[in-house]
């Protein structure tokens, strides 16, 4: 196996942020900032009998939590009705995007991290679906955009896939 002696950083990477149905995606090139999801495997619960410790059981889970901040100089809209990054994020009419939430659901999008190796065409995505923005702060300037988004993603760890090519 290689070992890759180049560092990564945002600037190699996009953020994708889709619908359900993926149909409408908006996707940032990143220049530099932060990305960041906290997975939190559910606290151990300690059973005892009769006050002596038994044994332990895996506690309940929780939801993944999001938060990215960013600069950009463009975004690419696809799909039907994409126009602005905070319309899409909004779920703002007349925009047609479809929520991953069931119906009574909060609105949720999907979120994907996608890194590519400098000099190959390897690429490694980090997803996570079923996100509902709980912050959107979106800046715009002479020289870039910048970009805040938290959230919960209501996944308990990331989809995971990668291509070797390159």
């Amino acid at each position: 196996m290689d070992t890759l002696t180049i560092t990564r950083n945002l600037r190699d990477d996009v953020i994708l942020i889709t619908d359900n149905d993926a149909v409408n995606i908006l996707t940032l090139t990143l220049d530099e900032g932060n990305f960041e999801a906290t997975e939190t495997p559910g606290a151990p619960i300690n059973i005892r009998d009769r006050g002596i410790l038994d044994h332990v059981r895996t506690g309940d889970e929780e939801p993944v939590t999001i938060s990215l901040g960013a600069m950009f100089t463009q975004y690419i809209g696809a799909g039907t009705d994409v126009d602005t990054i905070a319309d899409a994020i909004r779920f703002a009419a007349p925009f047609s995007w479809s929520s991953a939430g069931s119906t009574g659901e909060p609105n949720m999008l999907a979120i994907s991290l996608i890194i590519t190796n400098p000099g190959t065409t390897a690429t490694e995505i980090i997803s996570y679906d079923r996100l509902v923005p709980t912050q959107f702060v979106i800046a715009e300037g002479d020289e870039f955009n910048t970009i805040r988004l938290e959230g919960t993603a209501f996944v308990t760890t990331a989809t995971v896939t990668s291509s070797s090519t390159g």
